[in-house]
């Protein structure tokens, strides 16, 4: 079974070449899951491409969708057009997807919530506050973002949230969805409960 997960892009000047890259760690966590990744370009959008998106979607057929971390939204428009395409294509299908850091900011801009300056510092651990007694939420997690959700959007409620309001997770109350703020796989050990977590929002 397959897993798509999306990609950062950067413009490697020397070549001129724009290039698709991921951390080797969220393929490593993926394969913990018990799938294999399908990397998305970032190009499949452009009209001279012979593979469209909804096609390389089709052919995969892939169990779910990851969308990963990177840059900050508005700074790579290809990416943030695909990974929004994508997300309607998986809801419409009603197929799983999952958010991290950035990914979770992109499933809010989706729907339709804007994202303000975090007052948290970058590469530092935060106490979060798990919202419905979930074991499978940890209990503090490092930040690596700039921004967050200013408001929940509708139809998700706050999993996880910081002692000044930051959300730090977010679910769906009735499609396969959730938005993770922190990022699994840069655990010095992957944790088994955002294993096991993760596992059963793919196998719904």
């Amino acid at each position: 079974m397959k897993l798509l997960v999306s990609q950062r892009t950067f413009l490697y000047e020397k070549y001129n070449e724009n290039r698709d890259c991921i951390d080797q760690r969220i393929v490593s966590w993926v394969l913990k899951l018990g799938y294999y990744p399908v990397l998305v370009p970032n190009n499949l959008l452009d009209k001279k491409n012979f593979l469209n998106l909804r096609r390389f979607i089709k052919e995969t057929n892939p169990k779910g969708l990851i969308l990963t971390g990177g840059e900050d939204i508005g700074k790579n428009i290809k990416r943030d057009k695909t990974e929004l395409f994508m997300i309607n294509e998986f809801f419409s299908k009603r197929k799983a997807v999952l958010g991290i850091c950035r990914g979770m900011q992109i499933l809010g801009k989706y729907f339709n919530q804007g994202l303000k300056k975090s007052k948290l510092k970058t590469s530092k651990d935060y106490k979060i506050f798990n919202n419905k007694n979930l074991k499978s939420i940890p209990k503090k997690a490092k930040c690596f973002f700039n921004y967050s959700l200013k408001n929940c959007p509708k139809k998700f409620d706050i999993i996880a949230q910081d002692e000044i309001g930051t959300i730090w997770a977010i679910e769906n109350r009735k499609s396969k969805c959730e938005g993770w703020m922190w990022h699994p796989e840069r655990a010095m050990k992957f944790e088994k409960t955002l294993i096991k977590r993760a596992k059963k929002l793919f196998s719904k």
